[in-house]
């Protein structure tokens, strides 16, 4: 009640997002892989709030929304340790290659777990929406879009939950995937992010 009041509902329900997603993280075994994906669900995050405003998106929504947009990873990890381990633990050639390997030894891909997920937990569909579709190519100034170019610029600067080798430097791939109205914003602020992405996993616990 506290934090609400001195914080503000949108804000509160950021960070509580977030802290619970930590703790869900921090309490599947395999260490390693948790902490990439926590690595990259915490970079797309300070992308997604750092541009925002471009994709006249809320920041708040923003943030938990691409700390989210990951969660198959963690639920499919939780579940099955050693194979979504060693799964992940590969290089793929594409994106396509990872959901591929997934559905092939799920029989679902982690955007499918995350919305297994999303929906037991009463999730809006809003979210549910980022987290089913968020490898897919940006269409829109909204939500999705920006959490689809947070999670390749995320990449990009070298935060991969998996490794691929198709992805470009940040340059490429903001020229090729980001929307054209939002390029130049994306490139001025890209040192920027970098920096502030740095920061936040120096102070990662785990």
């Amino acid at each position: 009640g506290h934090a609400v009041s001195m914080l503000g509902v949108d804000s509160t329900q950021a960070m509580a997002t977030s802290l619970a997603v930590r703790i869900m993280a921090q309490s599947i075994p395999n260490k390693n892989m948790v902490r990439r994906v926590w690595r990259h669900s915490l970079a797309s995050a300070v992308i997604a709030r750092r541009l925002a405003s471009t994709f006249q998106v809320d920041g708040n929504l923003a943030h938990t929304a691409a700390i989210l947009h990951d969660l198959g990873r963690l639920g499919l990890l939780a579940a099955h340790p050693p194979e979504y381990g060693q799964l992940a633990t590969k290089s793929y050639e594409t994106v396509e290659d990872i959901i591929t390997a997934e559905e092939t030894e799920f029989g679902m891909s982690h955007c499918k777990a995350g919305c297994v997920i999303a929906r037991a937990w009463g999730f809006p569909e809003i979210l549910r929406s980022v987290i089913a579709h968020h490898h897919e190519r940006p269409a829109r100034r909204d939500i999705l879009s920006l959490v689809q170019t947070s999670c390749e610029l995320a990449n990009s600067l070298g935060f991969e939950a998996i490794h691929c080798w198709a992805v470009g430097k940040p340059v490429a791939v903001i020229e090729a995937r980001a929307l054209p109205e939002c390029r130049d914003e994306i490139l001025a602020a890209l040192d920027e992010i970098e920096n502030t992405i740095n920061a936040h996993v120096e102070e990662l616990e785990f």
